[in-house]
C-alpha cells in the first residue's frame, strides 16, 4: 500500500522478521515504484544501514521531504555507478537474474 503513496514517503518492512529496510517511494500517487536504500558510510548493506541509523518502522509512512529524523542530502560529491547483476534472486526467471538493477558505487569522479 505504501508503494503507491506520493513520491518522498518512507516506506520501512521488517525482512525475514529480522531486520528493517528502507526505501523511499519514487513514483507518483498510485504508480508503485520506490528505490531500497542499501547502504551508508559505515553501513555496507540494508539492515545494516538502519541498524547503523537506528530506524524501525516507526518511520514507514513520514515522508522524506518533511522527516526531522532521517533525509537525504546531496553533499556535492560525485561517484562513478557501475551496474551489476541482483544478487540472492536465484528463483527468479534467467532474465530477471541478467538485468542490471544493482548500482555499485566507483570511484569518486
Amino acid at each position: 500500500e505504501v508503494l503507491y503513496m506520493d513520491a518522498g514517503t518512507i516506506y520501512i518492512y521488517l525482512c525475514y522478521g529480522v531486520h528493517w529496510l528502507m526505501n523511499i517511494v519514487t513514483g507518483r500517487q498510485g504508480h508503485p515504484e520506490a528505490v531500497l536504500i542499501r547502504a551508508c558510510v559505515d553501513a555496507n548493506g540494508p539492515g545494516k544501514l538502519t541498524k547503523r541509523l537506528q530506524i524501525t518502522g516507526a518511520l514507514n509512512r513520514h515522508s522524506i521531504l518533511t522527516s526531522t529524523d532521517v533525509w537525504v542530502e546531496d553533499d556535492g560529491l560525485r561517484f562513478e555507478i557501475i551496474p551489476d547483476k541482483r544478487v540472492g534472486i536465484g528463483y527468479a526467471s534467467q532474465e530477471d537474474q541478467d538485468r542490471l538493477w544493482r548500482f555499485i558505487m566507483g570511484g569518486q569522479l
